[in-house]
């Protein structure tokens, strides 16, 4: 007959003195198959897979102790997926730059909507500590162009640039959503694009990167003004404010001492520009930009087509064929991406801006490129080109069409010897000059002069190779003759071979006193 369980009361924890205080609990889970369910027989509570019982009081607690820390992981908020990051969203719709260099710096405006200037955007996860990240595709800032710059320099007194800020790795910083506090670092990269004033061509493309931007709700900028700019700029203080109220609006500055040195990464006059813009930017400077903080920030598709920069031409002979290509002009979407086909083929990815093709067949082709992002891609450029078929010269001649000559026939020339006649002392030396000219309408090939001089009165070299001599061209060996310490007359027999223009025959005195 079963007897009555007993229950105990579960005794209160006491506290463990300050060296023994458990700072972490782990709970592990066996990977052990539970095997039959547990049956209860007398007074005792035995596991199917094992042959050692529970007394049912011991079980008690630990099912008790078990229900215990659920409740205070529970109550903590701990879970197995663990805690849940919110998505941030930062939409700055105004700024300034100071591009330092000048005492009183060098600004402009930024990003202005009064000439229709997207906004500068961040999406960020931000956990429940605080802590900010975000991938560096979820931050964009619109390419901004800024015209008629005064340089200061007088190899480019006034220019128009393109500055392109991009995030080279994680944007990581913090934020409070109940203060409105926020610090985000930016790894910068800086492409700026300079073109003479009012022309559509660029001298030079610089890039300024390896540095972060600290963008905080803390501090503020002041601009003197310019009374002479055209047109005028008041002075104006810019304060950086935490994202407060409904919706939350606030406003960042990112200040930096100093820049690294800039890339060259091309233009005609970019060993001149880039050194003078670091010189001109040199110092510090900072950004102010100002906007709202709320949700994920939804971005629509690219709505321009993109710029081609690269192209074959329009009727080669060549089979192969390159296209360079960027976001399009005015673009005020995101672009994280492009795709590319061929005539009739199918779209694929083509993201590092170039896309080349090779064994094309002779007819017409067509080349289709549109830029994407995350909501989807946008419109699309295209460029026609034809490959015609590579002519070749006929048969017997030689060339590229219509440059077609029939082959010629190479032949040497009469040798032209200088000195002819020499007198030099015993042990003295004298250099021969031998003139070799093709005087035939096609290349002489394995040319060399040979020399045949009486041992017993000078010492020269044997032969002297020329190689190939062009149709109408002429070379030149020469002779180094020594003379001995014998007197005389040595006559030096001079001969030109080759093994398709012939041969020529010359000679040459040395009197040796």
């Amino acid at each position: 007959m079963d007897r009555p369980i007993k229950t105990h009361p579960i005794p209160t924890p006491r506290r463990l003195s300050p060296a023994r205080e458990v700072e972490s609990i782990e709970i592990h889970f066996s990977r052990r198959p539970l095997g039959r369910v547990a049956s209860r027989r007398g007074s005792t509570m035995r596991h199917a897979s094992a042959n050692r019982s529970l007394p049912a009081p011991t079980l008690l607690r630990f099912t008790a102790l078990a229900a215990f820390l659920i409740a205070v992981c529970a109550a903590m908020g701990i879970t197995a997926a663990g805690a849940k990051a919110e998505t941030v969203g930062f939409t700055f719709d105004r700024g300034v730059i100071n591009l330092g260099g000048e005492e009183d710096g060098l600004w402009a405006k930024l990003v202005d909507p009064d000439i229709g200037d997207a906004p500068a955007t961040i999406n960020s996860d931000v956990a429940e500590d605080g802590t900010l990240t975000a991938p560096k595709e979820d931050f964009f800032f619109p390419e901004k162009k800024i015209e008629a710059l005064e340089t200061g320099n007088p190899s480019l007194p006034v220019v128009d640039a393109k500055i392109a800020i991009k995030a080279e790795d994680t944007l990581t910083g913090t934020y409070d959503a109940d203060t409105g506090d926020a610090s985000i670092v930016l790894p910068a990269d800086v492409l700026i694009t300079v073109y003479s004033a009012g022309s559509p061509s660029s001298v030079a493309k610089c890039r300024v990167h390896g540095f972060d931007l600290t963008m905080a709700t803390t501090g503020s900028i002041s601009d003197p003004g310019d009374p002479t700019a055209d047109p005028p700029r008041s002075a104006a203080t810019y304060d950086a404010a935490p994202f407060t109220g409904d919706p939350k609006m606030g406003s960042v500055i990112a200040p930096w001492t100093g820049l690294p040195a800039s890339e060259q990464e091309g233009g005609s006059l970019a060993s001149i520009v880039c050194p003078a813009l670091d010189d001109m930017l040199g110092g510090p400077g900072a950004i102010w930009l100002t906007g709202k903080a709320g949700g994920e920030v939804q971005h629509p598709a690219p709505s321009k087509a993109p710029k081609l920069t690269g192209t074959p031409a329009t009727s080669t002979e060549q089979t192969s064929a390159e296209f360079k290509f960027e976001a399009g002009e005015g673009e005020t979407s995101p672009v994280t991406g492009f795709e590319c086909k061929l005539d009739a083929g199918a779209f694929a990815a083509c993201d590092s801006g170039t896309q080349s093709y090779s064994g094309l067949a002779v007819g017409a082709h067509k080349f289709t490129v549109r830029a994407k992002n995350e909501t989807g891609a946008g419109p699309e450029s295209t460029y026609d080109w034809t490959i015609t078929e590579a002519q070749t010269c006929p048969d017997g001649t030689t060339g590229t069409p219509p440059n077609c000559v029939k082959p010629g026939k190479a032949k040497l020339g009469a040798l032209k010897i200088q000195p002819k006649n020499k007198a030099v002392k015993r042990g003295k030396k004298v250099t021969t000059k031998v003139k070799v000219k093709n005087a035939g309408t096609a290349a002489a090939k394995g040319v060399k002069v040979c020399v045949n001089a009486p041992k017993k009165l000078v010492k020269v070299k044997k032969c002297v190779n020329l190689g190939q001599i062009a149709a109408g061209k002429t070379k030149t060996a020469k002779f180094k003759v020594k003379a001995k310490r014998k007197r005389g007359k040595a006559t030096l027999k001079f001969k030109a071979t080759s093994k398709n223009a012939g041969n020529k025959s010359g000679k040459a005195t040395v009197k040796v006193k």
